[in-house]
Order: C-alpha cells, then sequence, then structure tokens
C-alpha cells in the first residue's frame, strides 16, 4: 500500500507501507482496516521531521516514482 504524505495541502512524500493491518467485516465483506496511530508512528518514524506538525495521509495506488 502507498501513502501519500501532504503538509498543509502540499505533497511531501510517498512511503510505502507493508504491514498487515486486521481485517473486519463491513457490509458483508472481510475489509483490511488499519489502525491511525499504527500508521501515525511509521510516518513518524520515516519521516521525523514531520513529528508534531499537521500533516495528512492519503491512500493512493499511483506511484510518483
Amino acid at each position: 500500500m502507498l501513502l501519500d504524505i501532504m503538509l498543509n495541502g502540499r505533497f511531501i512524500c510517498q512511503l510505502k507501507y507493508d504491514k498487515k493491518g486486521y481485517y473486519t467485516k463491513v457490509n458483508g465483506k472481510l475489509v483490511e482496516v488499519h489502525s491511525d496511530s499504527e500508521i501515525a508512528h511509521f510516518v513518524e518514524t520515516m519521516r521525523p521531521s514531520l513529528k508534531g506538525k499537521n500533516y495528512n495521509v492519503c491512500f493512493t495506488n499511483n506511484k510518483t516514482w
């Protein structure tokens, strides 16, 4: 899964997130769900300069590199 990291409406970087989430049933289908805190920890580990800033994470399938 690819994560686009945005800060103040501007694209900062794209990170590849390989960790598996947990499965839950949504509308009769099994869907993989990821914890917001785990994703925030991953982003702040990979990009420590974003720690404490108001960044947004967008899930995408489009590679930028």
